[in-house]
């Protein structure tokens, strides 16, 4: 064999190596919502009307009043479009996620300190009341990550450390343990029984009541309906290497210094 084919064909191989991991890639992957494709963006005028779903699953995010309906702002983070959920949201009433292993994960920032109301994302069964709702509430920006109740997801904050700050959350269930982890780092954790059984999803405020608005930006967040601790961490790394956060990733983050492939 010539040198120069050896050569073609290690290349080849590197090639392949070297090919960018996205969420496509992902086991089970429910919803992929990519707020800087601008084609899974439907707009009215400036303002988002439905947010399309890449994972194929037709998990479209769509809200129809023109006065509800967030932002859409053009290369405004690392030089890519984000939403601006500025107390605005949008749904999806027919979302369905169950069992106890999943993975939610994304990046989006925050511009309000300390408002102990606002909820970045909510899911819940359709049925609950406001007291009796969570299987875990991961609280972005806070010590305290997980609340143990049924049937709910919230993903929000308490008492930000710092406003105007982007970065990546990744939050799910393995078994009996549910975990929280901020910018890839340890995972707040606890051990609560009991499975999902999401009927709705609504990002940018909660349910019940319906009042509790996200003042800030979502990037990209993605949901599947599974746990595997390795693709979390490629999920960490695509969403901080894509978004510019990268630098908040740990020192031994297996994605700290790039971002994974396949």
């Amino acid at each position: 064999m010539s040198f120069g084919l050896k050569l073609n064909l290690r290349l080849g191989i590197e090639s392949q190596r070297n090919v960018a991991w996205t969420p496509a890639n992902l086991t089970n992957l429910t919803a992929w919502y990519d707020a800087s494709d601008a084609t899974t963006i439907t707009l009215n005028g400036s303002t988002v009307s439905q947010w399309d779903d890449k994972s194929g699953n037709g998990n479209h995010l769509s809200e129809a009043s023109a006065a509800e309906q967030p932002l859409y702002v053009v290369g405004g983070t690392n030089g890519l479009n984000h939403i601006e959920f500025d107390y605005k949201s949008l749904s999806n009433n027919s979302f369905s996620l169950s069992g106890d292993r999943f993975l939610i994960a994304g990046a989006l920032n925050n511009r309000l300190v300390g408002d102990a109301n606002a909820r970045g994302m909510s899911m819940d069964d359709g049925t609950v009341d406001y007291n009796n709702e969570a299987s875990f509430i991961p609280l972005l920006r806070q010590s305290s990550f997980l609340s143990a109740f049924y049937n709910y997801v919230q993903v929000g904050r308490i008492n930000e450390a710092i406003a105007d700050s982007p970065f990546v959350f990744a939050s799910g269930g393995d078994g009996d343990r549910k975990f929280f982890a901020l910018d890839g780092g340890a995972e707040g954790s606890l051990t609560m029984a009991g499975s999902l059984a999401i009927t709705r999803m609504r990002v940018g405020d909660s349910f019940i009541p319906a009042s509790e608005h996200f003042n800030g930006d979502y990037f990209e967040f993605v949901i599947a309906s599974a746990y595997d601790v390795n693709e979390k961490q490629k999920l960490e790394g695509y969403l901080a290497h894509k978004w510019g956060t990268q630098a908040s990733l740990p020192v031994d983050h297996p994605y700290k210094d790039a971002p994974p492939t396949v």
